[in-house]
């Protein structure tokens, strides 16, 4: 495969496994992703170190989301609503050397067009260009879905980006709605994953 016109370097990760066990309502994403606060680890090849998805704090992943998500930008697009709200979780994952090579946020937020269901929102999902396709964002999806979960919520919604819908519809969100602009930014699509009580 070639990237940039070179040959594509190997992955550098690969997953290992999910642990622990589903004993809950949870059952929905269990089945598919692992109880919520499993550590979901994935295994650096070249370097045999161990990587998993856990809670950051705010300020830690906008390094990361400017790179990738607002390049370009000034760093205050950086801050989003809901960054700072009661019960917003930042996680991330960090290399062998503790930088941050994927983060993502969840957060409540009702949905303007699924009603009033206990909603959360998960946004700023970002993979650092060396990890892409390496299974880190998947990981991170994961995570922030039981998280949100056992956070109590039974709607988790997202816009993304166009070329990313696919990423988001195999992890089980669907796709609704048109297509819209987000100023700045591009074309982006809603997405939600709606579980059972």
């Amino acid at each position: 495969m070639k990237w940039g016109g070179e040959q594509a370097p190997p992955p550098r990760f690969t997953v290992l496994h999910t642990h622990g066990e589903a004993d809950s309502v949870r059952n929905q994403l269990s089945k598919r992703f692992g109880p919520a606060g499993t550590a979901i680890r994935v295994r650096e090849v070249e370097k045999g170190h161990e990587l998993k998805v856990e809670l950051v704090e705010r300020d830690d992943v906008l390094p990361l989301r400017h790179s990738v998500l607002r390049t370009g930008q000034p760093e205050s697009s950086t801050y989003f609503g809901g960054d700072d709200q009661p019960g917003a979780a930042h996680l991330g994952v960090r290399d062998v050397s503790g930088e941050l090579i994927g983060i993502a946020t969840i957060h409540p937020a009702p949905s303007r067009l699924e009603g009033t269901t206990p909603a959360w929102r998960l946004r700023g999902m970002a993979t650092a260009p060396t990890a892409r396709g390496t299974g880190v964002g998947g990981l991170l999806l994961r995570r922030a879905l039981t998280e949100a979960v056992a956070r109590g919520a039974r709607l988790i919604w997202c816009h993304a980006r166009v070329p990313v819908v696919g990423f988001y519809e195999n992890a089980g969100l669907v796709a609704r709605g048109d297509v819209f602009d987000e100023p700045g930014i591009g074309p982006h699509q809603y997405l939600s994953l709606t579980l059972a009580d």
